[in-house]
């Protein structure tokens, strides 16, 4: 009879060290992470990015010339309308905005947003009055200082920014929240 001895081979790796096949469970994990966060994370952004009140469009906030001082009749609102172009992703549109400006002598002008603070119904000039109305609800405001004179809009029109330089009349467009007390932009 033969005598049988075990016979073990020497492992390939060393004591402590990964072998092949573990290596490239790893690396195949790594890789996958590496690909799924550069997926991902413009996926999650588009989806909690509205939560967050960061808006997809990009309309920039700037100066838009609404005209020369003298255009506007001292203590009567004029209705100024305006395109400015508003990206969305790739999308590309023109915007159609309003604003009230109000010349209130000695090169002071005063610009409302046209939007009535109770429900964001565009308001109008009643010239009989001399006041900005909204058509929803019978909101009246004042037109030297928008304040509300009638109806339900819970404070004053909205002013926007604005400048005057070598007698052109500037405006900085902005949107607030309706139906609050404070004045909150958008």
């Amino acid at each position: 009879m033969a005598n049988t001895i075990a016979h073990t081979t020497p492992s390939s790796t060393p004591k402590g060290a990964i072998g092949r096949r573990q290596f490239m469970a790893y690396g195949t994990g790594v890789i996958g992470a590496v690909i799924a966060s550069i997926v991902g994370i413009p996926i999650i952004n588009y989806f909690i990015s509205p939560a967050l009140g960061h808006s997809q469009a990009t309309a920039k906030s700037e100066w838009k010339e609404m005209g020369v001082i003298s255009q506007f009749p001292v203590g009567v609102p004029t209705k100024v309308e305006y395109s400015e172009i508003q990206k969305t992703g790739w999308e590309v549109a023109e915007a159609r905005k309003t604003v009230w400006v109000v010349n209130q002598g000695n090169g002071q002008v005063t610009a409302y947003n046209p939007r009535c603070t109770h429900l964001g119904c565009a308001v109008y000039h009643d010239e009989k009055a001399n006041t900005l109305n909204s058509p929803c609800h019978g909101g009246v405001f004042r037109v030297s200082d928008g304040k509300v004179l009638a109806g339900p809009p819970p404070r004053a029109l909205d002013t926007l920014p604005v400048k005057v330089e070598n007698g052109h009349i500037s405006v900085i467009y902005k949107d607030f929240r309706v139906g609050t007390t404070e004045k909150i932009e958008l």
